[in-house]
């Protein structure tokens, strides 16, 4: 009776800030907290929120939350989705969420990860969808990514990615969805794009590949969604 006093005194806490809460209507265990935008959440919440252990998504897009909170979160083993993107989330906070091995979709791009934080990521070989878009990262973080068999989704949008980062992925054939606009890949790609079999969306805006490139792209992923243009 105590704990589910407790829990129910942290949800109220949760919700006062602004918290949206959605719980398992079975056995009314929060399973998911959505607080994107909210300028109220502070780490010390996190130490509420990691007491519920139900919880499978948790999505603090565009908060003030640092690696001192996701601390606090590690012991979700539950934890499917963590949304970080844009937070200031950096490479410690990084080594902390490599902890919850349960995560399968783990947006952190717009934050200050960089290429030394990227050995983390490749601990994490549950991943299915990963999304660095806009940190500062090169060929050489991308070295971590050969590991992330399992991945079907990756954004590289806005790093300093080339030629090179596609050699890295190459063997990762789950890829459904890979997002690679505003990066200086080029048509010396095409060869390894085109071996991923099930991609099924495709951004190449803004990159170094030519209308040629995009044609011999379609002609061999015929059922691939592709997004070009400058």
């Amino acid at each position: 009776k105590s704990s589910s006093l407790f829990k129910n005194e942290t949800s109220k806490v949760l919700e006062s800030i602004g918290l949206f809460i959605f719980k398992d209507t079975t056995n009314d265990q929060i399973i998911e907290v959505s607080g994107n935008n909210n300028k109220r959440i502070r780490d010390s919440h996190l130490k509420l929120i990691g007491t519920h252990k139900e919880i499978t998504d948790l999505s603090l897009e565009e908060t003030q939350i640092t690696e001192k909170g996701i601390h606090h979160i590690t012991n979700l083993k539950k934890l499917e989705w963590l949304n970080l993107y844009k937070t200031t989330i950096n490479n410690k906070g990084l080594k902390e969420i490599a902890k919850i091995k349960s995560i399968k979709l783990l947006p952190i791009g717009g934050t200050k990860i960089t290429d030394e934080g990227m050995i983390h990521v490749s601990t994490m070989k549950q991943l299915e969808y990963l999304g660095l878009r806009g940190n500062s990262i090169s060929n050489t973080g991308t070295t971590h990514l050969t590991s992330l068999v399992n991945l079907k989704g990756l954004n590289l949008a806005e790093t300093k990615i080339s030629d090179k980062t596609l050699n890295h992925i190459s063997k990762l054939n789950h890829l459904e969805k890979l997002w690679i606009q505003r990066t200086k890949v080029s048509d010396k790609s095409i060869p390894i794009i085109t071996n991923f079999k099930k991609l099924k969306q495709l951004d190449v805006s803004h990159t170094k590949i030519t209308i040629e490139g995009i044609k011999r792209i379609k002609s061999k992923l015929p059922y691939c969604e592709i997004i070009f243009g400058n």
